[in-house]
C-alpha cells in the first residue's frame, strides 16, 4: 500500500483469534448494576448480629397478637390454618390464649370485599375474650407530584 508520497506503508492490522476482551463489559455491567441498586427502594436491615448469652431459664418470645384472615368469600383462618365457623375459630383463638401470656391483640387481615357482618362477629369474638382489634391495610399509593411551570 502506498501514500500520497509514494511511501511503500504496509499496515500492521492482524486478525485477532481467539475470545473477546470482557473487561470493557463486565466494567459496563457492573456499573448499570451499581446504579439499579441506587435506583431500587429496598428495606434496610435493622440492628446486627450479636452472640447471646446462655441463660438458666428457658425464656422465648412470644409474639402480643394473633392473626385472622378472612378472604372475599368469607373463608376464616387462624394463624393461616383454616377455620370451619366463628365456634371453631373462637376456639382455636382460645386456646392460642392459654399457653401465651401477654398477647392482647388480634391482627385482622380482611379482603375490602368482605361483609361488615363478618368483621362485627369478628369483633365480638374479640371483645368476649378481652383482646384488641387491629385492621391490617396497606399503605396508600407513593405518588411523586411533579409540578411543570411554564417559564417566562
Amino acid at each position: 500500500m502506498k501514500n500520497e508520497t509514494g511511501i511503500h506503508v504496509r499496515p500492521n492490522l492482524k486478525i485477532v483469534k481467539g475470545f473477546p476482551d470482557l473487561i470493557p463489559f463486565v466494567s459496563v455491567f457492573f456499573i448499570l448494576l451499581f446504579f439499579f441498586v441506587l435506583g431500587s427502594s429496598f428495606v434496610p436491615v435493622q440492628g446486627f448480629r450479636v452472640t447471646l448469652p446462655q441463660a438458666a431459664a428457658e425464656t422465648s418470645y412470644v409474639p402480643r397478637y394473633c392473626i385472622v384472615t378472612v378472604d372475599a368469600q368469607n373463608n376464616l383462618y387462624f394463624n393461616d390454618a383454616p377455620a370451619a365457623s366463628f365456634d371453631v375459630l373462637k376456639r382455636r383463638i382460645a386456646e392460642s390464649l392459654s399457653g401465651r401470656e401477654g398477647v392482647t391483640d388480634l391482627a385482622v387481615r380482611s379482603d375490602k370485599q368482605v361483609q361488615a357482618e363478618t368483621l362485627t362477629k369478628l369483633l365480638e369474638i374479640a371483645g368476649e375474650l378481652n383482646l384488641n382489634v387491629k385492621l391490617m391495610v396497606d399503605p396508600p399509593a407513593r405518588t411523586v407530584k411533579t409540578n411543570f411551570m411554564e417559564s417566562e
